[in-house]
C-alpha cells in the first residue's frame, strides 16, 4: 500500500483547485470564504465530475490512508505558515467536493451553502434556487448528478422508468466541453426542470395512493414519465399491484403475468404504448427475473459485477 505524503496531497489539491493566495485567503470573512469554496469547486469540476482534475485529487480519498495523511499533525507541522493556511481551505474543499465526486448527497446546512434546510432533494427551495441562479454551471451539473444518483440508490423506489429517464436527461453532455455559456445554462435548466418534474410526478403518485410497486407499474405501462395521471391507469396499476402481491412468485411462468396484464388492462380500458417493453420492464426490472439461466451467470467473473460508484 502506498504511503501518501501530505506534501503530495497538498500539491495535487493546489493544482486541481487552480491555486490560492494565502494572504488573501487569510483575510476573507465567512461569506467570502464560502464563495471561494464554491468558486474552487466549480474549477475542480470544470471538465465534468470525473476528469483529470478530480482523478488526480479527489479519487485518492477512496483509500482511507489518504484521508489520514491529510490530517497528519506531524506532517502539517512541517509546512510553512502559508501552506498551512491553504491546506485548511483544501481540507474544507475536499470535504465538500468528495461526496459529490462519488455522486453522494451532502448536508446543505454546512459550508459552503449554509442553507436553513439540509435535505438534499430538488424540492428544497434553497437548493433549487441555487441550481437555477448560479453561474457555477459545472458545479450545478455535478449536484444534479448526485440528485439523480439518489433515485438509483433509493431502496424503496422500484421504478426504472424514472431512473433511466433521469439518467438519459443527464447524458445531454453535462461535461459541458462545448457550447457557449447561454447554451450551457439552457441545458442545465432543462435538466433541473426534468428532475423537479419527476419528483413532483412521484409525489403526486403517492398522494393518489400508489405504492412504490404500483407507481412502477403505472410508469412501465407508459414506458415514459407522463406529466398527467389518468384515473383508469391509476386503478389498473393498483389492481395489478395487489394481484402481484397475492399471486406472483419467482417460480411462476411469465405467461401468467401477461395473461393477467391483458385482462386487467381490458377491465380498465388501458392501452399500452409498447406492450413488449412494458412486459420486459415488469419481468426483469420490477420482478427481478433473470434473462438467462443461473448456470450462465455462474461463469461471470465477480469483478465485473462490482461497482465502486
Amino acid at each position: 500500500m502506498k504511503t501518501w505524503s501530505l506534501k503530495e496531497l497538498y500539491k495535487r489539491l493546489d493544482w486541481a483547485a487552480g491555486g490560492l493566495d494565502a494572504k488573501q485567503l487569510d483575510a476573507l470573512d465567512g461569506k467570502a470564504y464560502n464563495e471561494l469554496l464554491l468558486q474552487k469547486a466549480e474549477h475542480m469540476f470544470s471538465n465534468g465530475r470525473y476528469s483529470t482534475y478530480t482523478e488526480m485529487s479527489l479519487e485518492m480519498y477512496i483509500d482511507p490512508e489518504v484521508e489520514t495523511a491529510l490530517h497528519d499533525l506531524s506532517q502539517i507541522a512541517e509546512l510553512t505558515a502559508d501552506e498551512r493556511i491553504k491546506l485548511s481551505f483544501y481540507q474544507d474543499l475536499k470535504s465538500f467536493c468528495f461526496p459529490l465526486f462519488r455522486q453522494k448527497s451532502i448536508d446543505l446546512t454546512q459550508a459552503p451553502f449554509c442553507f436553513s434546510q439540509g435535505s438534499f432533494n430538488i424540492m428544497n427551495k434553497e437548493l433549487r434556487g441555487f441550481l437555477y441562479e448560479t453561474s457555477y454551471v459545472h458545479l450545478a451539473a455535478v449536484l444534479c448528478d448526485a440528485l439523480i444518483n439518489g433515485y438509483w440508490q433509493d431502496a424503496e423506489l422500484k421504478d426504472t422508468i424514472v431512473q433511466n429517464r433521469l439518467s438519459d436527461a443527464l447524458s445531454f453532455g453535462f461535461h459541458f466541453k462545448e457550447g457557449d455559456e447561454e447554451k450551457k445554462r439552457k441545458e442545465l435548466d432543462e435538466l433541473i426542470d426534468q428532475i423537479f418534474t419527476t419528483e413532483n410526478h412521484l409525489e403526486v403518485g403517492k398522494r393518489l395512493g400508489l405504492t412504490p410497486q404500483a407507481q412502477a407499474i403505472y410508469d412501465m405501462t407508459d414506458t415514459f414519465i407522463c406529466k398527467e395521471y389518468y384515473y383508469s391507469q391509476v386503478d389498473f396499476a393498483k389492481e395489478m399491484d395487489l394481484w402481484l402481491q397475492k399471486n406472483w412468485n419467482d417460480e411462476e411462468p411469465h405467461e401468467l403475468l401477461v395473461k393477467e396484464l391483458d385482462a386487467c388492462a381490458q377491465r380498465h380500458d388501458v392501452t399500452f404504448v409498447d406492450k413488449s417493453s412494458t412486459i420486459t420492464y415488469m419481468l426483469y426490472d420490477l420482478l427481478g427475473m433473470r434473462m438467462f439461466p443461473d448456470s450462465e451467470y455462474d461463469d461471470v467473473d465477480d469483478e465485473f459485477l462490482e461497482d465502486d460508484f
